[in-house]
């Protein structure tokens, strides 16, 4: 559920497919609050200059090359961090330009279930459902809904004491490093600074107390960590020599550790030994890996089949290797992964987009088996064609709950 970025140019598109009842795909033919509304293609949203994307469990967000952010999708607790006097709806259907969010310039950005953070060369900001100080203010302070302008009452969606809007700074302590990636989970936030230090805030871990200010991550002291990738309730570490650590709830092995247990500081997942990791991602419930030499391991919740191992649909407690025999070398090699709720995606070394996991609603962007509601073999999605044989290359993937975001240039 995390964003991807990269550069774009003026031939740069998005693209949206699965489940659309909250407007979180983008299209103008959306049916907000209808079940049945859901897209099983890729098809492409009216945002150009794509340059970072970022999906929620049920909204969805666009950054351009300039910094400008675009949010569509469902608004309870102003998660689109669109404020009331840009869009007083519950539901988004086509993409809107924050305003506020857009005045930051924002260089990465992530979404949770209901609240988001960016992060600029000015700061970090967070906005959206604070009940657990997720969007890094307290917000139970009595200064309305958490803006210092004392924004209106979200009607009745939400308290307005649980909401930050407009958005607001998340104060990192002073000697902070700029922040080069955020991550949001179900009930927390994670920043990567560019030192290599990782902040945490909200509830990262369900048995302890919220926290309202920004602390590091315990455990990672002598670690310079590369990237990171929330879950909804835990988190993935990859550092700079290729570990992976974890930590968080980890019942359906999700860690990867060997055990179903929690753990309340990272370690290290074993599988991997000396095989340098390039890419790691966070689902709902499941774990992702991407190797250096372009395999991809995956852990935790089997359900659907959305760990891709084909029929075997139990959940993993150490990463295990998605076997690929798809008759390319191009697409058995991998150079990204995004997971959602309960299907998963993977980018190929040629801009392809492979997809697995939970086939309903349209989730896999792709028609499998008209009557069934999973697919664990990874498959190739297939998006719009191109003049003279030409074809979209994808450089960034956001799994969201239900949909899935693709930036792609043309080939």
């Amino acid at each position: 559920m995390t964003t991807r970025g990269n550069t774009s140019s003026s031939t740069t598109a998005l693209f949206a497919w699965g489940q659309g009842e909250d407007g979180q795909l983008g299209f103008d033919d959306a049916r907000v609050n209808d079940l049945d509304y859901s897209v099983d293609a890729p098809r492409r949203v009216d945002v150009a200059d794509v340059a970072a994307i970022a999906s929620g469990s049920r909204n969805s967000f666009a950054v351009t090359s300039s910094g400008e952010t675009y949010a569509w999708g469902w608004n309870s607790h102003r998660a689109t961090s669109l404020t009331v006097e840009e869009c007083d709806e519950l539901f988004v259907p086509t993409p809107r330009r924050a305003k506020t969010t857009s005045a930051t310039r924002a260089t990465t950005i992530s979404a949770g279930g209901w609240h988001g953070v960016c992060a600029s060369d000015e700061g970090v900001y967070g906005w959206g459902g604070n009940e657990y100080h997720q969007a890094g203010s307290n917000a139970s302070d009595g200064t309305g809904a958490g803006g210092d302008e004392g924004d209106a009452p979200d009607r009745d969606w939400a308290p307005a004491r649980h909401i930050v809007s407009p958005m607001r700074r998340v104060a990192l302590p002073e000697g902070a490093k700029r922040v080069i990636q955020v991550s949001c989970g179900g009930m927390a936030s994670f920043a990567l600074s560019e030192d290599g230090r990782v902040w945490e805030w909200g509830q990262p871990l369900e048995e302890e107390e919220p926290r309202a200010t920004p602390q590091l991550v315990r455990g990672c002291e002598r670690r310079v960590v590369a990237e990171i990738a929330a879950g909804s309730f835990h988190l993935l570490l990859r550092t700079e020599n290729g570990e992976v650590l974890s930590y968080g709830n980890g019942m359906y092995g999700q860690l990867g550790t060997g055990a179903t247990a929690a753990s309340d500081v990272p370690r290290v997942v074993e599988t991997f030994g000396r095989v340098g990791v390039a890419k790691i991602a966070a689902g709902g419930w499941h774990s992702a890996a991407v190797t250096a030499g372009g395999e991809i391991y995956t852990w935790g919740r089997g359900e659907y089949g959305r760990l891709g191992h084909g029929d075997d649909c139990r959940d993993k407690v150490v990463p295990e290797r998605v076997e690929l025999d798809l008759g390319d070398e191009a697409l058995n090699f991998i150079v990204d992964v995004s997971l959602g709720g309960s299907h998963s995606c993977a980018l190929t070394r040629d801009g392809r987009v492979l997809s697995w996991g939970r086939a309903t609603y349209g989730r896999l962007g792709r028609v499998v088996d008209p009557d069934a509601s999973s697919c664990g073999v990874p498959g190739v999605v297939v998006f719009p064609p191109l003049p003279d044989d030409g074809r979209w290359r994808v450089f960034a993937l956001a799994c969201g709950g239900r949909h899935t975001l693709a930036a792609a240039n043309q080939g």
